[in-house]
């Protein structure tokens, strides 16, 4: 049996393909200089770009976000919010627990006493509480009010100088060496018929006052008050006034609380008014 043979000839036209070439990767160029500083378009972020300059200002903007996000999260009230969540809020930002908490003390250095009213001071407290104030922002409210309270009572301390300053020039002027002579018969009319004149800072400096008070004063001197000057004092039950003010205490009458207490603001008026019911009661003593 007879055997066929197949014999592939080889294509001598054919050209075998050639291997592709490899191409060298190009290294990406580093966006960070060797002192860690960005290059200049680091990113298209303008805002980005001008926030962050360096690998350290980023990472450290990434470490305060971190440590902000890992504290416990506080939801923001609404106008509409329930009161509780106000409250949460409120505590949360630093107010204290009760309103009595509140450490509130009176400045040493006050422009006045009458400035500090520990009554007054509670209200506060109990409206600081209710506004959510922290302990800081009440004492910080505090001090402004003080503050403002005292350069008012200066601008009026001021104004009262210079007032005085005004009235004395004006009497001096039309006084001229008789002034002392006449200031003291303005004194004098002024302790009979209303001992609150000389304590009433207007009055006492009101040029006109103080000439009807002088020549009140000089007829007085001259004797031709004598007579009448009990008439120019208001009708007053003198034993009786002295006993409601000094024995009986009675609320009714307007000098019995300033009489009684030290520290009232028209105490010295009080007791000048008493020791005058006590000169008309006992003229001769």
């Amino acid at each position: 049996m007879e055997t066929d043979t197949v014999v592939q000839e080889q294509d001598t036209n054919s050209v075998p393909e050639a291997p592709e070439a490899s191409v060298p990767e190009t290294p990406a160029q580093s966006i960070i200089n060797s002192d860690g500083s960005f290059n200049e378009g680091w990113t298209d972020d303008e805002g980005l770009a001008k926030r962050f300059t360096s690998l350290e200002g980023l990472t450290g903007a990434y470490r305060n976000l971190e440590r902000m996000m890992s504290t416990e999260k506080m939801p923001i009230p609404r106008e509409d919010s329930p009161e509780d969540v106000w409250d949460y809020a409120y505590n949360r930002m630093g107010r204290p627990e009760n309103a009595g908490d509140y450490e509130l003390e009176k400045p040493e250095d006050l422009a006045s006493e009458e400035m500090w009213d520990e009554d007054q001071v509670g209200q506060f407290k109990e409206f600081a509480h209710k506004l959510g104030l922290s302990q800081r922002q009440a004492s910080a409210l505090v001090k402004y009010q003080l503050d403002m309270t005292g350069q008012g009572l200066e601008q009026v301390r001021a104004g009262h100088e210079a007032t005085l300053e005004a009235a004395q020039q004006d009497l001096a002027k039309d006084w001229g060496n008789d002034y002392d002579a006449n200031l003291e018969l303005a004194q004098k009319a002024a302790n009979v018929l209303d001992p609150e004149i000389v304590e009433d800072p207007v009055l006492a400096n009101n040029p006109k006052l103080l000439k009807a008070l002088a020549k009140v004063g000089q007829m007085m001197g001259e004797g031709r008050l004598k007579a009448g000057r009990d008439i120019m004092r208001p009708v007053v039950d003198v034993d009786a006034e002295i006993r409601a003010i000094t024995i009986d205490e009675d609320p009714s009458n307007p000098w019995t609380a300033a009489y009684k207490s030290g520290s009232h603001p028209d105490h010295l008026k009080a007791v000048n008014y008493v020791q005058s019911l006590y000169k008309r009661k006992y003229p001769e003593e």
